[in-house]
């Protein structure tokens, strides 16, 4: 069975490197693979007529095809990237989502030269039935937005109150034996070590994955025996969210998850600037970054998935990486 390959180890493998700096794709179509691209984004609108939204992150020398793959597994492509002495400014872009409207127009560009050769009545018929579909589509959208917010008055339906006892009737308490063996509201207890949530960074990528770093204390590295307490902690992070489809990140240094973190690294780099980040915590990383857990995504096929090789951890990502297919339990 071949293994699921994190995006950072493929991202560094399939990028070339020009004098330091590492280039993932051109922006220009005329542009050789090799060429360093110094440009700022071009027009939003693609060549196929798909619109664009634009983001930009500055790495710092050294750690800048990491910085694409975060980006990356967070659903963004690479359009562009400008190198500094020290800092390179990566440019990134995504299709920006379509509106009712806007979808409705896209059908009706694709399929005009079919739609020119109907009938009149039957043209009249699809643009009323497409149309009903949008305002549905809205509708429903307002709906459910309204009951989210709890409904326009705020006001919600009184409790019904239980029916009275009468204090004579007698009322039969089970006995634990006709419950079974295990104690009435029996639930799962953790006992692994004690851990710290530094970060948390929502939805990312094509599954939506919340990412969640973890801070904890050393582990010893010289047997396996660390990796059964890792284990757990996943599985604690697992049944506190009640899922197993999620990223989690242990670290035993608190400064690898908030130079990391997409919640928390702009803050970092504007408090300690890049020299701390380049000379201080990117150094601490092989021993500190201690495992990688994601669940419920497909890396080779760029989206969620249920199958068994979409829930893998990586042991030691930034040292020697390893890598196991397993999925935490969510039974008590």
């Amino acid at each position: 069975m071949a293994r699921m390959l994190p995006v950072l180890q493929r991202s560094e493998m399939s990028s070339t490197t020009d004098h330091g700096t590492t280039v993932r794709r051109p922006t220009r179509p005329d542009a050789a693979a090799g060429d360093a691209i110094d440009e700022v984004p071009g027009d939003p609108t693609g060549g196929d007529g798909v619109r664009y939204e634009f983001t930009s992150a500055q790495a710092i020398r050294g750690n800048v095809s990491r910085t694409i793959a975060k980006w990356q597994e967070a659903g963004w492509e690479l359009d562009s990237q400008r190198q500094g002495a020290l800092r390179t400014e990566l440019t990134f872009r995504r299709v920006k989502p379509k509106g009712p409207w806007q979808q409705l127009l896209a059908f009706i560009a694709t399929h005009w030269a079919g739609f020119g050769r109907l009938r009149p009545r039957t043209q009249q018929l699809l643009l009323a039935v497409l149309g009903g579909l949008v305002v549905l589509t809205v509708v429903v959208g307002m709906v459910v937005a309204n009951q989210a917010s709890g409904g326009t008055n705020g006001s919600a339906a009184p409790a019904t109150e239980p029916a009275a006892v009468p204090s004579d009737v007698p009322v039969e308490v089970p006995s634990q034996a006709a419950l079974g063996s295990e104690p009435v509201g029996a639930t799962y207890a953790y006992q692994g070590p004690q851990y710290e949530i530094v970060a948390i960074d929502e939805d990312l990528g094509p599954a939506e994955l919340d990412q969640i770093w973890v801070y904890t204390s050393r582990f010893d590295y010289s047997t396996d025996e660390y990796k059964d307490q890792v284990r757990m902690i996943f599985e604690d992070v697992a049944h506190t969210r009640s899922t197993a489809n999620l990223i989690v990140q242990v670290v035993t240094d608190r400064e690898v998850a908030e130079m990391e973190a997409f919640s928390t690294i702009e803050d970092f780099y504007a408090e300690h600037g890049d020299r701390y980040v380049l000379d201080v915590v990117l150094p601490k990383e092989e021993l500190h970054w201690v495992a990688w857990y994601t669940g419920g995504y497909d890396s080779d096929a760029g989206r969620a998935s249920e199958s068994a090789d979409a829930f893998e951890i990586v042991w030691r990502p930034a040292a020697t990486p390893e890598f196991e297919t397993w999925k935490p339990s969510l039974q008590p």
